[in-house]
């Protein structure tokens, strides 16, 4: 445990961090939801809405699952693993803000944990979106309803989430002061 004021974790080290844990908990959320509904939902499935949230292509059940499941857990280890791995990443590659100054030897540990833990939470941000949408496909497959219920809000929430997300990352990074 990390004592109270010390310099937080390096991510790089294989340190847990409520952001991973949140990522992970995140994905399992999205298994537990395909083990729930896959048994319960027939063997095609809408695969592509239109605008309006209208089924206009369908594939087999466990297409759509395999769609689901594997971009799902792709997307958690994309994040995790970006999140570990900065630290390896050539310097000449890193696009940051004043990026001399925040990767100096004394400050380098803890702006790649800072990072590590940002994308953690934009992990947990793709997941969700995940997660929502493929609830309401299964909702439009079971309800009386056939169309997503609100899917441009769900991406335009995404959309929003990482506008802000950018913001605070350079807003985290600004100019040091002096």
């Amino acid at each position: 445990m990390t004592p109270v004021g010390a310099p937080a974790e390096n991510d790089g080290d294989g340190a847990v961090t409520v952001s991973k844990l949140i990522l992970i908990a995140t994905w399992l959320a999205c298994i537990g939801q395909a083990v729930y509904f896959h048994g319960r939902l027939p063997e095609s499935l809408p695969a592509h809405f239109n605008a309006r949230g209208i089924a206009r292509s369908f594939a087999s059940k466990n297409v759509v699952f395999a769609v689901y499941l594997g971009g799902g857990g792709l997307v958690m280890l994309m994040f995790l693993a970006l999140g570990s791995r900065l630290g390896k990443v050539p310097e000449r590659s890193i696009n940051l803000p004043h990026k001399a100054y925040w990767l100096a030897p004394e400050r380098r540990a803890e702006t790649f944990a800072t990072l590590a833990r940002r994308l953690h939470w934009f992990g947990v941000a793709t997941l969700a979106l995940f997660f929502d949408m493929f609830q309401q496909i299964f909702k439009a497959v079971l309800g009386p309803v056939r169309t997503l219920d609100h899917a441009p809000w769900s991406v335009g929430a995404y959309v929003a989430f990482a506008v802000i997300w950018v913001i605070a990352l350079m807003a985290r990074f600004r100019r040091p002061a002096g």
